[in-house]
């Protein structure tokens, strides 16, 4: 349990950090991004892609970026630009807690208690907590950070990923190509996070139980 605080305390430092320096200079504002993404044609969704990617260290207003993909590429592209830029978020997190895990955490004097402790809660609550932070600036990223170093599966840590980004995606596509005219925009975000949680826990008990 200490190893988990502290790691998570330095993540949310170092996010809040990132954060507030580029709001004191006025980096990746909702302007610029606005700006950068409308100008650049064609090569929009690559960018978005990119700000989305890059949102794993970065202060990026995701939510615009992926309202913009909506706008600019309707509703099936956007969600699958949106998608792909988080999902690729996601996986640079989970790399770079593997990669830094093992020394990082080894600093931290934990006992074997606290890393079992560790790896049997994301064994368990790992998938949950990564799909339903998805919509959450700098705790999103913090997960995934974590599952990497927890020792979480590839492929479990993307399934989570995967069901957490689409259905957000499609609902940011959805306004965005609506002009912002959708109705109801932050019931259909709570739906969007809790429904790919409840799937995973049919799924889970499904295949326990066979």
């Amino acid at each position: 349990m200490k190893r988990m605080i502290i790691v998570t305390t330095a993540f949310v430092v170092v996010g809040v950090g990132s954060f507030l320096t580029a709001e004191r200079f006025g980096w990746f504002s909702e302007a610029q991004v606005f700006e950068w993404m409308t100008k650049a044609g064609w090569k929009g969704a690559l960018m978005g892609m990119a700000l989305l990617m890059g949102d794993v260290v970065l202060p990026v207003p995701s939510s615009v970026v992926m309202t913009l993909h909506g706008v600019g590429y309707g509703v099936v592209w956007g969600t699958v630009y949106s998608t792909a830029g988080s999902l690729g978020c996601a996986w640079i997190g989970f790399a770079l807690g593997r990669l830094l895990g093992g020394k990082a955490v080894d600093q931290v004097g934990a006992s074997e208690e606290d890393v079992s402790f560790a790896k049997k809660f994301f064994d368990r609550f790992g998938p949950y907590a990564i799909m339903l932070s998805r919509p959450v600036p700098i705790f999103a990223e913090v997960m995934t950070c974590l599952a990497g170093m927890e020792g979480l599966s590839w492929k479990t840590f993307s399934g989570a990923a995967l069901c957490g980004a689409l259905p957000l995606s499609a609902v940011y596509a959805v306004w965005g190509a609506r002009s912002g005219q959708v109705q109801l925009l932050l019931p259909a975000l709570i739906v969007a996070v809790l429904i790919p949680a409840i799937g995973w826990t049919i799924l889970s008990l499904v295949s326990r139980k066979s």
